[in-house]
């Protein structure tokens, strides 16, 4: 649930990219803080800071990573679950020179 929250609060952040880019999660940190038993609620957040980085690099290279920190918490606001994804988006159709075939690489 959070991962998918993240990856749905960056859309919502960046739907100018949404149909154009590939995003990828590169690392996933979570800690499980109590067992869940109620009903969840995903709370997603990128520092301000973070988000203009993330622009520029993305204008600049075409290739970006950022991180979105979640909390899950159940009805009565306790938190359940922190987790910090990074994301690596990358606009679609460029490839990196990982991903061409060792006789198209320059």
């Amino acid at each position: 649930m959070a991962e998918t929250a993240s990856g749905d609060f960056l859309g919502q952040l960046f739907p100018d990219l949404l149909g154009k880019v590939v995003p990828v999660v590169r690392k996933a940190r979570v800690k499980f803080n109590k067992p869940a038993r109620k009903s969840l609620v995903a709370y997603s957040s990128v520092p301000v800071e973070a988000r203009v980085r993330f622009i520029d690099q993305f204008r600049e290279k075409g290739r970006a990573t950022i991180s979105v920190h979640v909390e899950l918490r159940d009805e009565d606001d306790t938190i359940t679950c922190r987790a910090i994804y990074e994301w690596v988006i990358r606009k679609a159709g460029a490839h990196t020179k990982s991903d061409l075939a060792p006789d198209q690489e320059g």
